[in-house]
């Protein structure tokens, strides 16, 4: 068993694809399938347990009940052996799969958390409709920055990449309601590679409003809303390390806004350590 499961848990620290695709089932991905299926597994040998016990209450002097009973006692011994030493494997010789975030970072090393503007980067301040509070509505009702819009690397080992938005955290309950931020037509409602569950609005002006990681969406595409109003809810879908919401806007000629300032965050974010610039240059 043990010369069985190690080759897999090596090929998922390197398998992105699969760690991916897991990811889009259960937020996750593979850290979360093991520690369900470890409870699973826990709970059927404390019920094969039960029932040996069960056997050897009511089997008396009867040879072949009592041999019933030894054969699910001896059984359920077995399972518990299995499942302690997937727990240790995965968990000492292979800790990265154990915790969601390094998981996460692990593929980010080969994949674009989200795909790179080909329009380049405009400053919020260069937009007519900025001075009008026309990119400052909130998608939340509350919350906290955990990443903002810029170069970002995820690890010390990890490359300099471009963070497309703002990561808002809500400081309500993880699955917060989001809200339009403009008015507008959703023209895209479903699984979108690293940013999961995506709802794209777009106004009449020809910018897109990005609202990612959603764990659900209220409206299918062609639906129209207005500023303000509830689309969907705060998820850990797609390229994740926990519930949040990755929000962004592009033009329809797919250049990407830098909407820090519109939305009051100054960069860098956080631990400083996780961060890193381009060229020099703040974003």
């Amino acid at each position: 068993m043990m010369s069985f499961l190690i080759p897999i848990a090596l090929a998922e620290t390197e398998n992105s694809g699969i760690l991916q695709g897991l990811d889009q089932v259960i937020p996750g991905g593979f850290s979360n399938i093991f520690t369900f299926g470890l409870q699973i597994g826990l709970a059927i040998a404390f019920c094969t347990i039960v029932y040996a016990g069960i056997l050897f209450i009511t089997a008396g002097d009867n040879p072949s009940k009592q041999k019933e009973a030894k054969a699910w006692i001896v059984a359920a011994l077995e399972g518990l052996i299995i499942l302690a030493s997937a727990y240790i494997l995965l968990n000492v010789l292979n800790p990265k799969l154990t915790n969601v975030k390094d998981v996460e970072i692990e593929f980010l090393k080969y994949e674009e958390q989200q795909p790179l503007p080909t329009g380049g980067i405009i400053p919020v301040s260069n937009i007519p409709d900025a001075d009008k509070g026309y990119f400052v509505n909130k998608p939340l009702s509350g919350y906290v920055v955990s990443s903002a819009f810029g170069m970002r690397k995820l690890s010390d080992d990890a490359a300099c990449r471009l963070h497309t938005g703002i990561d808002f955290v809500p400081t309500g309950s993880k699955n917060d309601p989001v809200y339009a931020t403009a008015n507008g037509t959703i023209i895209h409602a479903s699984v979108a590679g690293g940013y999961g569950n995506l709802i794209q609005i777009q106004d009449d002006k020809g910018y897109i409003y990005y609202f990612a990681h959603l764990i659900q969406m209220d409206y299918p595409v062609g639906t129209k809303v207005v500023a303000g109003q509830k689309i969907g809810n705060v998820g850990n879908t797609g390229h994740s390390f926990g519930e949040h919401l990755h929000y962004e806007i592009r033009t329809k000629d797919d250049a990407v806004l830098n909407i820090n300032s519109a939305m009051g965050v100054g960069y860098p974010v956080g631990d400083s350590e996780n961060y890193c610039y381009n060229s020099g240059s703040r974003y």
